[in-house]
């Protein structure tokens, strides 16, 4: 059992896959935007998805996929979507968790106006400072949030309001896969309760 709510994104491979659902981790997202370079086929996705139980499985929609989604997210299997997009946040869909840039300006209005159709918001950012974390964690007081940056592993315990995203990693080839950063990070957030 986890202490904090955790997110794997950009999964792509079963092992990895089993290993978060094993650990406690609440949601697994899968990229169907062809043009990532996270993308999961459907026949892939579908394999992993037949195995793994216990944990919400999350869309990444393609952009511009606005229309037809709910049939979208049935027809898969999703238990939500993970989106960057305000207009998909607001066609009022369950399990919704937006995905915004710690440094936007408006982010805090952007919380309050969106606070009762989020699940959660993973907040990212390419770099971040002791003023990013000091913000995130205030945010995290008030609002569903998880920090979506990458975070070393010392610095999980400088997050004691926010859960947290992590991203996963690709296998270097069927079965062979290096992912012992995050097993360090999902281990050290392992609870005894």
């Amino acid at each position: 059992m986890l202490s904090k709510t955790v997110l794997v994104k950009n999964i792509t491979n079963l092992s990895e896959a089993r290993y978060c659902a094993g650990m406690g981790v609440e949601y697994l997202a899968f990229d169907f935007n062809p043009s990532s370079p996270d993308f999961v086929e459907r026949k892939a996705f579908d394999e992993i998805r037949n195995w793994v139980t216990g944990v919400k499985i999350l869309g990444i929609p393609e952009p511009g996929h606005i229309t037809g989604l709910e049939s979208w997210m049935t027809e898969l299997g999703l238990d939500g979507l993970l989106t960057e997009n305000e207009d998909i946040l607001q066609a009022g869909l369950e399990g919704v968790l937006f995905q915004a840039e710690l440094s936007d300006h408006f982010l805090e209005d952007k919380l309050n106006i969106y606070a009762g159709l989020a699940e959660h918001f993973v907040l990212v950012s390419t770099q971040y400072s002791d003023e990013d974390i000091a913000r995130t964690n205030a945010l995290a007081g008030r609002f569903p949030v998880l920090a979506g940056f990458d975070i070393d592993l010392t610095l999980l315990e400088r997050f004691p309001e926010a859960g947290f995203a992590f991203s996963g990693t690709k296998e270097e080839r069927p079965g062979f896969n290096h992912y012992d950063e995050l097993m360090e990070k999902l281990e050290s957030l392992e609870s005894d309760f």
